[in-house]
């Protein structure tokens, strides 16, 4: 390490900051023959001596099609090095996915499912996790930039996560082009600590000098050295070996020589130092360059050399400092591999990697092996090539790299296929997308389905199009695929056209259905004998949502709920299939009828089962609509703590494999708002729908409507009555649209009641307060009747409002909903202080607190508060801001331009701008300039 030492210091800061647990990110750039590769080892070397474990990988261009190659060369070593019994540790709990990617327990994979690729990065998270736990460590990977596509995703992924662990990562970048993914190695980069090694100074290019010739070199041949390699230590090393071997001496007159050198002629005499007189030397050389760091018998056979002759080769190539000592076979220096590289053809590289290619295949070796060179060849023949392909395809999906899976596709695909291998590949091709190129996916699932010729592949491709079609809210198309679908196999298979019908139902509830049309659908299915269970069960959770969400009667939704709670069906026996789909929806439709018949310890046990079993599968949708779906059942029961974390924890995976405003995200989000509304925390609701972009008009699908109803109440608690009615009237406008006139599963109306009152609007805040009451009491259901009834006391005047204030506390008297009971008993105790009764309103405002403390609720907590200060809440500070608007206004005066506050809240300026101006209408005033004394005479009059 000549004239390293500025850069010595960094690594040694880096890895300190790592050993007290503070992570650290580290970035060696530099040219190739630099240093970077020296330089890194050096720092593992300062880690070894410092207590790390210490995990290294290489990266290359030639294996950067194989599956998470570089994330098995880091953490393998690792678990292996352990005991037996503290390998099954490492490997148990969230961590068990990266076993999958390892195979280091020599288990066979199942055949499916498989987990999916978030699934995997959190399992490989946790695997890392649980080493650092054991010991501070140290992950170096050379050659970053050349990374599989995989062990890039999940590097960028433990980046954003290692922040409070004992672990430290060195990369070396280099320049060049074929990089994986620059867009992800930006990513994984851009908050790393940079070293940039440059050319040595004069005193680091004499020390090498010295070393090879033996004395010390004159001052103008130093110098003239230097200007020939540009300080670049390889090259210095290389060019003082050949003058040395030549018998030049490092004196004045050889520095004449060296004046027209530059380092490209000098990357030559690399070369031509390679060209020995022996063909062998060359051709492993080439075979090595072409195939990446292969086996010797790979090599070999790429090479068409027997192995007697290609070990006598490499043990040459060893000597003279070509290859790197051990195994695989590598070059000990990048800037010879790229010049023996850059010395090949497309040609060469094609028939290298076929040669490879073929002679694994012959000796039985699995897909995965053979299926990254048939990647980068075109050349290699025989109707085993498709095979290996399909194969290495369902291993890679197993493993959860689909990246890898859809590339075999790909290539597969350039193969002669027969008509019925096209649509199938591209079946499993989209399938393989959908996580990485949804429109990509999209596209190869439609091209399947035009190709497909037999009824029941076009049927299983059918139903995971259709989804596809509804979440991008083509629900038109998605209904009709299905429908004709349905038509084309019933002459074949009655039992799958029957599923297909209840697909297109579930498609339709997310549409623009009308009610009878839905009827005339379902009485046609019911009129079928003798269904298969799973088509039964299928049914029976499609009944018994409909029958919760617009049923008129609250006990037979609870007794049908009941009886398909008795039928659930855990996803351990889901097969990996399409039709996995229509297990997902019988277990939403039924998590949620048990939400809304008030079954909130069944559905939160439900909820959980369902999460352990998916995540235990590695179905990470699966996993997070578990989680959204027990944030609403806790919420509901008044566990708000909760209920965050499991809506944030359900939103950071769907954020993660990027599936934008899918149904999940949104009801999520929803989840999330009212559980922050509750908490007395408004202004981070506020934040969380601005930064996704929806605190705007929304689309017209149902699954928006609940986020219509949260963000009303959002609205309210924000004191923008007008707002929140908009909202409110636009999703009773969706439901009327669908024909749902009556009673709703959100109770929009209520909203609408309460933003009406707050407005003055009396007369229509009481008739929609009536309507939903009468609603409630036809359908009995004790939850819905206690919020009626309370919404229907406050926009009530005289001793109605009383009246009606006292039956919603006994109606809610022993509900699981404990928030609505608190939220009763509040406004209860508030009205009778008002009636000068507060002895009467004591015990009713008691127990409201000790349930809005428990549950963590500030919203009741201050309605408690401003019932017993006079019976009317207390009033914002600042002139009646909410909390998010006096932030903003506090932002402003203190000199902050609307786009620094804009990128404070992680909101729009245009957003900054609509609070500023609510923010001056509120306090009276038309200037920024007028803020500060505003805002001071406000609180001064609070």
């Amino acid at each position: 390490m000549v004239g390293r030492d500025r850069e010595l210091n960094a690594v040694a800061a880096h890895l300190d900051r790592a050993a007290r647990g503070a992570s650290a990110l580290l970035v060696i750039e530099g040219p190739s023959g630099a240093g970077k590769t020296t330089l890194l080892r050096a720092a593992a070397e300062q880690a070894r001596d410092a207590g790390f474990l210490v995990l290294n990988a290489q990266a290359s261009t030639a294996e950067q099609d194989f599956a998470f190659g570089v994330v098995r060369q880091l953490l393998e070593p690792g678990v292996l090095a352990v005991p037996e019994r503290d390998r099954r540790a490492l490997l148990s709990g969230m961590a068990e996915p990266a076993e999958r990617v390892l195979g280091v327990s020599g288990v066979t994979a199942q055949e499916a499912p498989g987990p999916d690729v978030y699934a995997t990065l959190h399992g490989l998270f946790h695997l890392t996790v649980n080493l650092a736990a054991r010991q501070p460590l140290l992950l170096t990977v050379d050659d970053v930039e050349q990374t599989d596509a995989c062990s890039l995703r999940w590097l960028a992924y433990l980046a954003r996560r290692m922040s409070a662990l004992p672990v430290a990562v060195a990369m070396t970048v280099g320049a060049g082009s074929k990089w994986t993914d620059p867009t992800q190695l930006a990513g994984l980069t851009v908050d790393a600590v940079r070293i940039a090694v440059e050319g040595l100074d004069h005193g680091g290019c004499e020390a090498l000098i010295e070393q090879e010739f033996g004395e010390s070199p004159a001052l103008e041949f130093t110098a003239a050295c230097r200007a020939a390699t540009g300080g670049n230590p390889f090259l210095v090393r290389e060019l003082s070996k050949a003058l040395a071997a030549g018998g030049t001496r490092p004196n004045p007159a050889a520095a004449e020589e060296l004046h027209d050198l530059c380092p490209a002629q000098l990357t030559r005499t690399v070369l031509t130092r390679l060209r020995a007189r022996d063909p062998a030397l060359a051709a492993m050389a080439r075979a090595v360059a072409a195939l990446g760091e292969p086996d010797l018998a790979i090599a070999a056979a790429a090479a068409e050399l027997d192995l007697a002759a290609a070990g006598e080769a490499v043990q040459t190539l060893v000597a003279r400092g070509v290859f790197r000592v051990g195994k695989p076979l590598a070059f000990e220096h990048s800037i010879v591999r790229a010049a023996v590289a850059e010395d090949l053809s497309t040609v060469d590289h094609e028939l290298a990697n076929a040669r490879a290619a073929e002679h694994l295949h012959g000796t039985g070796a699995t897909a995965g092996q053979i299926a990254p060179y048939l990647l980068r060849t075109g050349v290699a023949r025989g109707p085993w090539v498709v095979g290996a392909l399909e194969r290495a395809c369902r291993e890679a999906m197993l493993g959860g790299a689909p990246e890898v899976a859809a590339a075999c596709l790909r290539r597969a695909l350039r193969e002669p296929l027969s008509e019925h291998a096209m649509p199938n590949l591209l079946f499993q091709l989209g399938m393989a997308e959908l996580s990485l190129d949804p429109q990509s996916a999209l596209d190869n699932l439609t091209k399947a389905h035009a190709r497909a010729v037999d009824p029941l592949a076009r049927a299983n491709i059918a139903v995971v199009l259709a989804q596809e079609l509804g979440e991008r809210e083509r629900y038109t198309e998605a209904m009709e695929l299905l429908d004709a679908a349905a038509n084309e196999v019933r002459p074949v298979d009655r039992d799958v056209a029957v599923r297909l019908e209840l697909c297109l139902l579930c498609v339709s509830l997310d549409a623009h259905y009308v009610a009878s049309a839905l009827d005339e659908r379902l009485a046609k299915i019911r009129e079928h004998d003798n269904l298969p269970p799973d088509t039964t069960r299928f049914l029976n959770a499609l009944l018994t949502f409909l029958s919760s969400v617009g049923g008129a009667s609250y006990a037979r939704a609870s007794e049908a709920v009941t009886s398909a709670w008795t039928q659930r069906v855990p996803p351990r026996s889901w097969q990996g299939t399409p039709w996995d789909v229509t297990s997902g929806w019988q277990y939403v439709y039924l998590a949620v009828s048990l939400i809304i018949t008030e079954k909130l310890e069944l559905a939160d046990q439900y909820c959980s089962e369902m999460l352990a079993e998916t995540t235990a599968l590695g179905l990470s949708l699966g996993s997070a609509a578990s989680e959204a779906l027990r944030a609403q059942a806790r919420f509901r029961s008044g566990a708000l703590a909760a209920a965050e974390n499991d809506a944030r924890s359900a939103l950071a995976v769907l954020d993660e494999i990027r599936t934008g405003t899918r149904t999940g995200t949104v009801f999520a989000l929803s989840t999330l708002v009212e559980t922050l509304i509750d908490q007395g925390k408004p202004g981070e609701a506020a934040a969380e729908l601005e930064r996704r972009a929806l605190a705007g008009e929304l689309p017209p699908s149902w699954r928006y409507n609940y986020l219509l109803v949260s963000r009303g109440r959002l609205w309210l608690a924000l004191g923008e009555p007008r707002r929140a009615l908009e909202d409110a009237l636009e999703c009773g406008r969706r439901y009327a649209q669908r024909g749902m006139t009556g009673r709703d599963p959100l109770g929009w109306r209520m909203l609408a009641a309460l933003a009406h009152h707050a407005l003055g609007e009396t007369g229509a805040a009481r008739e929609l307060a009536a309507v939903e009451l009468g609603h409630a009491r036809e359908w009995a259901g004790p939850v819905r009747l206690g919020a009626a009834l309370r919404v229907a006391g406050l926009v009530a005047e005289g001793p109605e409002r009383l009246e009606l204030l006292a039956a919603s506390s006994c109606t809610l008297s022993s509900s699981t909903f404990r928030l609505e009971r608190a939220w009763s008993l509040a406004e209860l105790g508030a009205e009778l202080v008002r009636a000068g009764r507060a002895d009467e309103a004591d015990p009713h405002l008691r127990v409201a607190m000790e349930i809005a403390t428990s549950c963590g609720s500030e919203a009741v907590i201050a309605a408690v508060r401003g019932a017993r200060d006079g019976g009317t809440p207390r009033r914002c500070p600042s002139g009646g801001l909410t909390p998010h608007e006096r932030r903003i206004a506090d932002l402003a005066v203190r000199g902050m331009t609307n786009r620094e506050i804009a990128e404070a809240f992680l909101v729009t300026q245009r957003a900054v701008e609509q609070h500023l101006t609510r923010v001056y209408r509120k306090l009276g005033i038309s200037r920024r300039s007028q803020l500060g004394i505003a805002l001071q005479e406000s609180d001064r009059g609070q």
